[in-house]
């Protein structure tokens, strides 16, 4: 079963953890060659960003680079952002429940550590994958 397809699994079925987080990028990198998604990375500037679970070895890693979109899991060296998370906040992620995350910003269970600017820029770029992958 591709990423995508697991994703789209656990978002109906609302069973998820932290743990899938990888999975979640893994199935944007399969959606890279997507003509739509393809067209939102054309205006894009070269990105790096790191996401780190709290207490967890959970580590995934987007970077955009000449117009390509690639992911990773572990470190990132020298990645211009990185968000900063609980567990919780981390599943609600994988669940595509984006007002979650949003209100987990506000309440100090998601912190941005870089450059903010650039990171509200990648958020058109991640709203085109979310219909994809089933998100709210």
């Amino acid at each position: 079963m591709s990423a995508i397809e697991t994703i789209r699994q656990k978002r109906q079925s609302g069973n998820a953890t932290h743990e899938d987080l990888p999975l979640v990028f893994q199935a944007g990198a399969e959606l890279a060659s997507d003509p739509e998604f393809q067209a939102e990375l054309q205006n894009a500037d070269d990105f790096t960003l790191q996401l780190d679970v709290e207490e967890t070895p959970i580590k995934a890693w987007v970077k955009i680079q000449n117009h390509a979109f690639s992911t990773g899991t572990g470190p990132l060296e020298g990645a211009e952002c990185t968000l900063v998370m609980k567990p919780e906040v981390a599943k609600q992620l994988v669940l595509g429940n984006i007002d979650e995350v949003r209100n987990a910003y506000m309440s100090g269970d998601l912190r941005v550590e870089g450059d903010l600017t650039k990171l509200m820029a990648l958020r058109p770029i991640l709203e085109s994958l979310r219909p994809k992958l089933g998100g709210n």
